[in-house]
């Protein structure tokens, strides 16, 4: 199966090094090797113009213990043929700012990682984010191998379907939330991959503000589990806001990684489940 992100990998990829050299030689000059310039994409998402190419906005967050993740996840996105502008929201700007590129990756720090916490601050970051439009958010520890553009296209939210499956301590998958035990799980994602239009912007200000009330903010997390993934998936069913789902194989496969253990072998461009083959 064609795997386009890697998610929480927990390993290490030899050529996260040359990968990072590889885009700063390919983005601001230099020699570039082993490498070659990605296709431009197709039409379909934000347009920012920088010479003859379009970009779309990639947008992740992230505390100074996981720098060296947050660089991998910039190289990988630039070396895996993604034209496309990543803004990085962080606890320490100084800390990042080896990372940040005029037009290509800036670094922005957000006072409310450390005010809040960083799950709870991912909300913060969302509604800013929509200043400049539509984004595409990626966890830092995301490795992306291809082109994916393509997941800019949708209309709604879009992300991959995640059935909790793999989360301890959850006794009913389709009433998760024990603060609102009436409340059924009709649409939930794993939040570490997933799309935002534009038209969504009023959804993730609410979102915000819903965020900085510790009263539902204890609600809709699961304590110990899963925080700002399932406080957002909560609202996709209290709103009623549609989301759209893509293959979890190719985006972000759950599972990538159990309890420590590799699940899939890399066959060149394709991943091989070590279960199935």
């Amino acid at each position: 199966m064609l795997a386009r992100l890697l998610h929480h990998a927990g390993a290490e990829v030899r050529s996260a090094e040359l990968a990072y050299q590889n885009w700063l030689a390919r983005t601001f000059g230099g020699r570039v090797e082993q490498s070659s310039p990605g296709p431009i994409p197709s039409a379909g998402f934000e347009v920012i113009t920088r010479g003859r190419l379009l970009m779309f906005r990639v947008i992740t967050i992230a505390t100074r213990n996981f720098f060296a993740q947050t660089r991998r996840l910039a190289a990988s996105l630039l070396n895996s043929g993604n034209d496309c502008r990543l803004t990085v929201f962080c606890d320490e700007a100084g800390v990042f700012g080896s990372i940040a590129r005029e037009g290509r990756c800036a670094v922005r720090e957000l006072r409310e990682i450390k005010t809040l916490g960083v799950h709870r601050a991912k909300f913060t970051a969302y509604a800013t984010a929509f200043d400049e439009g539509d984004f595409l958010y990626l966890d830092f520890d995301v490795i992306v191998l291809q082109p994916i553009e393509e997941l800019t296209t949708h209309i709604h939210i879009t992300g991959c379907h995640d059935d909790l499956s793999s989360v301890r301590g959850i006794p009913d998958t389709k009433y998760p939330w024990l603060g609102d035990p009436d409340l059924e799980n009709r649409q939930f994602i794993n939040s570490g991959v997933f799309y935002a239009p534009t038209s969504r912007s009023e959804f993730f200000e609410e979102l915000r503000r819903r965020s900085l009330d510790d009263v539902l903010w204890n609600r809709y997390i699961l304590p110990g589990t899963l925080y700002d993934n399932s406080f957002l998936c909560a609202h996709f069913n209290l709103l009623n806001e549609p989301v759209e789902y893509v293959d979890g194989k190719v985006y972000n496969w759950q599972g990538f990684v159990v309890e420590g253990r590799l699940q899939v072998e890399r066959c060149g461009k394709a991943l091989i489940n070590c279960q199935t083959g």
